[in-house]
């Protein structure tokens, strides 16, 4: 179903952040030119939203989220601040959970209980900090924001979740620490891999799910396959869930290994060098066009300067320079 006209979809991100990698211990907290992973993951998120929120049970996480300037609020099972108009937060809650899909979902319902309800919530990944905001915001609007009330109509024409991919880099069809995506022809999931398989696209791991859909597929059980490939996506499509897959027009790279943490630094440290130059090059061009302007100046005074001394004109003397009277009777 079309969404409604002058409608305003209000979006809620979520990033699950924990210490547990294995592939990549810490990453969460590891230094990206000065500041930690997860605040460079939610630097990207508020792009998109005002509202995002960075749900942990880790001290550290809360210690380092907490420092930085993104975040204004800190809000858990104690203490709950959300009564701005734009929430930026951080959840706090040392309950277990099998995967970040129930952490997203406990801290949106915190919310909710709270007062904030949002039409669509995003659980954003925290290794997934170079997705653009255009991206991110088609996912969004994948979206329904109405349905019908025909219970076959929800489940088999209106996807209530979606997610991104995009086309594999050299050498991800072969690496079972990309997540491949294998899509339908009407543009959803039909599976989640890490072998390798044909006609497949790279997961990217960012999801979008309305409300109800968010509570229903944190519920879930975990299924036989979900299990065997350890992709927790795998339990909806078990249950018979839809999952629309927005396509990216450019590959791009998660951060699940320390080669990939690397490459990452390199990146960035690679784009913050370009746009430096840029901003010199771009005041070595003000200030090259503030000289010429100078020296046409003087160029033209020395020329009336030649002909009224030709003429036997005297120059004007220089003016004195204005003393503010307020400063008159200072002395040094």
């Amino acid at each position: 179903m079309e969404k409604m006209e002058n409608q305003k979809i209000s979006a809620l991100i979520i990033i699950p952040a924990r210490l547990a990698s294995t592939r990549c211990p810490g990453k969460v907290l590891r230094d990206v030119c000065g500041m930690p992973l997860v605040v460079r993951t939610a630097n990207a998120a508020m792009k998109v939203s005002d509202n995002v929120c960075v749900a942990t049970d880790m001290p550290n996480v809360v210690a380092l989220c907490g420092s930085s300037r993104i975040i204004k609020s800190r809000f858990g099972p104690l203490s709950a601040t959300f009564h701005e108009t734009n929430f930026t937060g951080i959840y706090n809650c040392t309950v277990p959970f099998r995967n970040g899909t129930q952490r997203v979902a406990h801290a949106a319902a915190y919310l909710a209980h709270g007062g904030r309800e949002f039409d669509v919530v995003l659980d954003w990944q925290v290794d997934e900090p170079e997705v653009p905001a255009e991206a991110v915001q088609r996912l969004i609007d994948a979206i329904p924001s109405t349905y019908s009330e025909t219970i076959n109509t929800r489940a088999f024409f209106e996807p209530r979740i979606a997610t991104l991919a995009a086309p594999l880099n050299p050498g991800d069809r072969e690496n079972p620490n990309v997540v491949k995506v294998v899509i339908d022809d009407h543009g959803n999931a039909l599976y989640f891999t890490r072998a390798a398989v044909p006609h497949a696209y790279r997961h990217v791991g960012i999801y979008a799910f309305t409300r109800d859909a968010l509570t229903e597929s944190a519920a879930l059980p975990e299924s036989d396959i979900g299990k065997a490939e350890h992709l927790e996506q795998l339990d909806w499509l078990a249950s018979g869930m839809l999952i629309k897959v927005v396509l990216c027009d450019h590959p791009y790279r998660g951060i699940d290994t320390e080669d990939d943490y690397r490459e990452y630094v390199a990146r960035f440290r690679s784009r913050e060098l370009a746009e430096r130059e840029a901003v010199a090059c771009e005041a070595g061009s003000e200030a090259g066009g503030v000289a010429k302007t100078v020296c046409r100046e003087s160029g033209d005074a020395s020329r009336v300067e030649g002909s009224m001394a030709r003429e036997g004109i005297q120059p004007p003397k220089p003016a004195k320079p204005p003393i503010c009277k307020s400063w008159a009777g200072w002395r040094y």
